[in-house]
């Protein structure tokens, strides 16, 4: 007579909600009434499997046998196939996740890329040709000069109150990615700028370098009253007097030989004791450093009385400036004593006052002097050449020649002018040796260097000649040459 178990039947009764506790039924017959049910699951096994293996009688173990036989058979299967489909679940939210990434990231780029078209379309952006350090008029028609947003704190308020979009009012360019915005003047005057900056104040007073100009101004005008306008590769001998402040850079190749000089570079003297130069000229010259200044001379071979050398006492390079580059391209050279001013040697006053536009140019000339290259067949010129006039090149323009220089990995900057002589079938430019000397903004009346000559690509190309700005170093050249002068 078969046994009825207790446990077994409140096992049965707790396992599966559809166990009868008060009725009793054999232990094969509850294992397929449990089993039939729809919620039996792997854990109710594992608790019939426990109990089943505390009886040792016959119908047990044939209980045990037949749930083993139906879980591998009908359980094991679908437990696998929903393991496999939760995990596919998973993976799909994984996809959407990644998906719905991506499209935001798209939506961002797109977003960026219209922004920045915008601004690139701006008409604002040519008509007037301004360009950092420009004067330029505020929207209320006051005086302003035209500045990097960063540096303008009135137009980062108007970002930060949301009131700045890619159309508003008072932008005069978009350059290497940073807007160029017209700044208050008042503003200006109390915002404290870097050393690499253009100076905001260049048109509020007179500065250092407008007083030291003032004090040998008349001295370069010539004895007719007038000054000379000029027409160094494919360029024109200078007369005698015609540059008084060009400077040659000498150097001591051989240590040994002291009185062995080579002129390599050129340079500007800007007062009776400082030559503005280019960093590279007192850098990278073959490791040398110039040793003296020939001032004077319009001929590197002239030996007259006239002709001052002096030794060089300190070289000030751009503390930014590195060899790789060609950003920072300044340098200032102190000289051991103060020049002798004569009518061949003499001073030259510094671009102070921004250019707004490339059509203020008409009645100037931009002159390059040196004793560069002077054609394709030999390495330079005892006689200081002269360019033809030249022509200044919209940023835009030259941006696209230099694009991918490696020595440019940022592109040109707001410190660099671009020059170029559209004469093709006589296109004067300067070369080797022509380093470091003057680019020369002149007028019937006055005569103020505005670049220093930094690099190109080819002498006499139709790729621009790169200049480094005057103006855009305004600050730091007045701090090294007048220290105890101060700026308006």
């Amino acid at each position: 007579m078969y046994r009825q178990s207790p446990r077994l039947i409140k096992l049965g009764a707790s396992a599966r909600g559809d166990f009868s506790s008060r009725g009793a039924f054999r232990p094969t017959e509850r294992a397929t009434i449990g089993y039939t049910s729809n919620t039996f699951d792997t854990r109710t096994f594992l608790v019939i499997h426990y109990w089943l293996s505390l009886f040792d009688e016959p119908e047990a173990s044939a209980e045990f046998d037949v749930i083993k036989s139906i879980f591998r058979r009908r359980v094991w299967p679908e437990l696998k196939r929903e393991r496999e489909r939760e995990r596919e679940r998973e993976r799909e939210r994984e996809r959407e996740r990644e998906r719905d990434m991506y499209t935001e990231i798209r939506s961002a780029a797109t977003a960026l890329s219209v922004y920045l078209s915008l601004l690139m379309l701006l008409p604002s952006i040519a008509a007037d040709e301004l360009y950092e350090g420009s004067a330029c008029r505020m929207e209320d028609g006051s005086a302003g000069i035209c500045k990097p947003l960063p540096s303008c704190p009135m137009r980062i308020k108007e970002v930060m109150e949301g009131k700045r979009f890619s159309t508003s009012t008072g932008r005069c360019t978009f350059e290497n990615f940073v807007e160029i915005v017209c700044c208050p003047l008042a503003e200006a005057r109390t915002t404290t700028t870097s050393s690499i900056e253009p100076n905001i104040n260049d048109v509020l007073g007179l500065r250092p370098a407008d007083v030291a100009c003032h004090e040998y101004e008349n001295e370069i005008i010539g004895e007719d009253g007038q000054k000379v306008n000029p027409n160094i590769f494919n360029g024109e001998r200078a007369a005698a007097g015609e540059f008084p402040y060009m400077v040659a850079l000498g150097y001591q190749p051989d240590k040994t030989n002291p009185s062995l000089i080579r002129y390599n570079c050129g340079g500007t003297l800007i007062s009776v004791r400082h030559v503005l130069t280019a960093a590279h000229c007192v850098n990278n010259i073959n490791n040398f450093v110039p040793v003296e200044v020939r001032l004077g001379a319009v001929d590197l071979n002239d030996n007259s009385a006239y002709v001052q050398r002096i030794q060089v006492g300190e070289i000030i390079s751009h503390p930014r400036y590195k060899r790789s580059l060609n950003y920072y391209d300044i340098a200032i050279i102190k000289l051991r004593r103060a020049i002798n001013v004569s009518n061949n040697v003499m001073p030259i006053c510094l671009q102070t006052k921004p250019i707004p536009n490339l059509q203020q140019l008409v009645n100037m000339s931009l002159v390059v002097t040196g004793w560069g290259a002077t054609s394709f067949e030999n390495e330079g010129s005892a006689d200081l050449q002269k360019t033809p006039s030249l022509q200044m090149i919209d940023k835009i323009e030259c941006s696209v020649a230099y694009r991918g220089f490696s020595k440019l990995p940022n592109g040109l900057d707001g410190s660099m002018i671009c020059v170029l002589d559209k004469n093709v079938t006589r296109r004067a430019d300067a070369c080797q040796g022509d380093s470091g000397g003057p680019l020369l903004l002149l007028s019937m009346v006055s005569s103020t260097v505005l670049g220093v000559t930094s690099f190109g690509q080819s002498c006499g190309s139709s790729i621009p000649a790169i200049y480094t700005s005057v103006i855009f170093y305004l600050d730091w050249i007045e701090d090294m040459v007048w220290p105890d002068k101060k700026r308006p």
